[in-house]
């Protein structure tokens, strides 16, 4: 019975609004959808933009191996590259080029 009497009450409640407050709640709720309309789009892009950072530092790094591979390949025939006494080192995802001859 306590549910009945406080759909009464809550009935009694929407009855006792008057137009321009039902007008004024109605406005709030639009403006309330239309933002939560923009915070999808916002997150739907801040995703977009996540996967294609993620895609863009896979393509870095593999950039950064290849040029490892490269260089190493180079250092361990300098007379067919003319390259002396260089090599790099990749520590935390940067390459480093050192000159063992400074």
């Amino acid at each position: 019975m306590a549910c009945h009497d406080l759909n009464q009450q809550e009935e009694m409640a929407v009855e006792d609004l008057d137009p321009i407050a039902g007008m004024h709640i109605t406005e709030a709720l639009r403006v309330q959808l239309d933002v939560q309309r923009r915070l999808q789009q916002q997150l739907e892009m801040q995703r977009s933009l996540q996967v294609r950072i993620e895609e863009q530092g896979k393509r870095l790094q593999k950039m950064f191996e290849d040029q490892l591979k490269a260089n190493r390949n180079m250092a361990r025939s300098p007379q067919q590259h003319g390259t002396v006494g260089i090599h790099t080192e990749l520590q935390d995802n940067a390459v480093f080029v050192v000159d063992d001859e400074a």
